[in-house]
């Protein structure tokens, strides 16, 4: 009498919430480790940023903000920014072009309008876990720069865990958002 009687059951596996994930990070749990993602409640530590992933950011972010204001957009380019994927992701895309948020914490799926993810080391992950996770909330256009290929993965029309829409450009020529199609790069510029 008196104990206690759980039931025996298998592990589960616990998926971390944004909240949670916040948490560690203003503890101090990340401090020193380097850049972290959670993706469907696992955390993922990032490849560092090597030279030419940086300037292919800082290209590609500087020809849409000339974009954005020459088109005079109500629209933000934003670089580095954390995206709020439901309760259990939180991706960092490379570029992130985005309505403005009065929230002004983290981007809110309906403000998202084209995320980037620029590849480098990280083609395999962002094909595997990063275009499944967006499609399924709706992210409406992605593009995967694919640096050692050379080409640029344009995709739009989300579904369930793929994106029904994708065009592959090579580097050499002008690429336009589909939601957007004010906003286009000359990737012959990320040479």
């Amino acid at each position: 009498m008196g104990q206690e009687h759980f039931p025996v059951s298998e592990p589960t596996l616990h998926k971390l919430t944004v909240e949670e994930f916040v948490s560690l990070d203003a503890a101090g749990f990340f401090l020193g480790k380097g850049r972290f993602e959670l993706i469907e409640g696992e955390i993922y530590q990032m490849s560092p940023l090597h030279r030419p992933h940086g300037r292919v950011i800082i290209e590609i972010g500087s020809q849409f903000h000339r974009a954005v204001e020459a088109a005079a957009l109500d629209l933000e380019v934003l670089s580095p920014v954390s995206m709020r994927l439901g309760p259990h992701s939180l991706p960092e895309p490379d570029l992130l072009v985005a309505a403005p948020d009065p929230d002004d914490q983290f981007v809110e799926l309906g403000f998202a309008r084209l995320a980037i993810e620029v590849a480098d080391s990280s083609l395999r992950h962002d094909f595997t876990r990063k275009v499944p996770l967006y499609a399924r909330h709706g992210v409406p256009e992605l593009w995967i720069v694919d640096l050692k290929a050379r080409v640029i993965h344009q995709m739009t029309d989300p579904g369930a865990e793929a994106y029904s829409t994708v065009e592959v450009h090579p580097f050499g020529g002008r690429v336009a958002s589909k939601l957007v199609p004010q906003i286009a790069l000359d990737s012959a510029r990320l040479a």
